[in-house]
């Protein structure tokens, strides 16, 4: 029927509700279950398992349609081609900010994390380990230490913060991985689709920047994935940026392709203005 959300066979609502753009709520429930530090749970009554609403198709439409403002495509509310497209493209794991939270980065320097905090790192003078490399995909470790320095360079040109590689306790660690990795709660998933994650500053695991090593990592060819911009974004979550719901910006969580030799690469005045909002001028 004419002006309705049409599944046509893909996990539309799960997408949407991955990255933020429907909210998860427990159905109906029983047994009121408190968890492991005191927050309440609602399990089933029958197996013990949270239960969630099926999204209405209002509300699959509104969603679609918030998806689409932030990518910056056509307003529909429908599976339409250039959605689906969307859709099937790489992309960052991160949640986007969409208008039910407040984190946004934005021409005006406005810059809020979801209930107005503002997660950043407490000092300018940031160290990093490299702890493993991509190995079969011949990318030699000198190019990819190369390769994460001039990443880090883009940042570091446009801040005060400084950014030294370590061999012991840094802030950042950085490695190429596959599927379940240590204690990281985000699993890859092979060639394609999430290439990479990193999490928000702070101690631990926090601060850290994990590559599917399944990817073939590639730096100065439009073959493969391009690790440059790939680690230019990733580090962006690192020091505290969320997604930019602008298609010109670094932090845009779609995967843009190959941008050009790396060496000539600027960074979008949009994250400029996001990453100054957190750490100042240099």
């Amino acid at each position: 029927m004419a002006g309705e959300v049409e599944l046509c066979g893909q996990d539309i609502e799960g997408y949407l509700r991955r990255y933020g753009y429907l909210r998860t709520e427990p159905d109906v429930m029983t047994q009121p279950h408190v968890g492991r530090k005191g927050s309440r749970q609602y399990v089933g009554s029958r197996r013990g398992q949270v239960k969630k609403k099926r999204a209405n198709r209002g509300a699959l439409k509104l969603a679609i349609r918030d998806l689409q403002q932030f990518a910056e495509i056509k307003k529909t509310g429908k599976l339409d081609l250039e959605t689906r497209d969307l859709l099937s493209r790489k992309r960052c794991p991160h949640s986007d900010p969409v208008p039910m939270v407040t984190t946004r980065s934005n021409a005006h320097g406005t810059y809020l994390q979801p209930g107005g905090t503002i997660r950043k790192w407490g000092r300018v003078d940031l160290t990093y380990r490299i702890n493993s490399y991509p190995g079969e995909n011949r990318l030699l470790a000198g190019e990819v230490d190369e390769t994460i320095a001039r990443a880090f360079q883009v940042w570091a040109d446009v801040t005060p913060l400084t950014f030294r590689p370590v061999t012991k306790k840094p802030d950042i660690d950085i490695e190429f991985t596959r599927g379940k990795h240590g204690n990281c709660r985000l699993h890859f998933d092979g060639s394609g689709n999430t290439l990479a994650h990193a999490y928000f500053p702070g101690e631990g695991l926090l601060g850290d920047v994990h590559f599917d090593a399944a990817e073939r990592w590639t730096i100065q060819s439009p073959q493969g994935t391009n690790l440059f911009i790939v680690a230019v974004h990733e580090l962006g979550h690192s020091l505290g940026l969320d997604h930019a719901d602008h298609r010109d910006a670094v932090m845009f969580p779609w995967y843009p392709g190959y941008l050009g030799s790396s060496y000539l690469y600027q960074l979008p005045a949009v994250d400029v203005t996001a990453i100054q909002a957190l750490y100042g001028a240099p």
